[in-house]
């Protein structure tokens, strides 16, 4: 156990939503990991800023937004099968920027996944 009872995925998530401007600043990073951390990046403004602002966040939260709810409603088959249709378009695709946007819409349906797997935990541990 850490902190006040938290559970280590507990406390993952507390870390997530409650110091969000601590993680934006990536402080500490092992330089052997930089280019994950980039690529991490590109996801987020894809989804704050690119496609997914413009097509989906209506003002939203990410946790409040379709890509969250529909895990809660559906499951998590939902994610999976957008991440699935998503892999068949990156092959699909001619550009490597076409190719590099779909795997960043993978990697966003990936968090919202883990978002909502999360919320579960915090749940159960209730």
């Amino acid at each position: 156990m850490l902190r006040d009872g938290f559970t280590t995925h507990t406390h993952l998530f507390w870390v997530v939503f409650h110091t969000k401007k601590e993680l934006m600043e990536f402080k500490d990073i092992d330089p052997k990991y930089e280019s994950l951390v980039e690529v991490l990046k590109m996801a987020y403004e894809r989804a704050a800023v690119g496609k997914g602002h413009d097509h989906h966040s209506r003002g939203e939260s990410f946790e409040e937004q379709w890509i969250c709810r529909g895990i809660r409603l559906f499951g998590l088959g939902g994610a999976l099968f957008q991440i699935g249709k998503k892999n068949e378009q990156v092959s699909k695709m001619g550009s490597p920027e076409q190719k590099i946007n779909e795997l960043l819409d993978i990697i966003n349906y990936s968090a919202a996944g883990v978002i909502v797997l999360l919320e579960d935990l915090i749940k159960e541990e209730k």
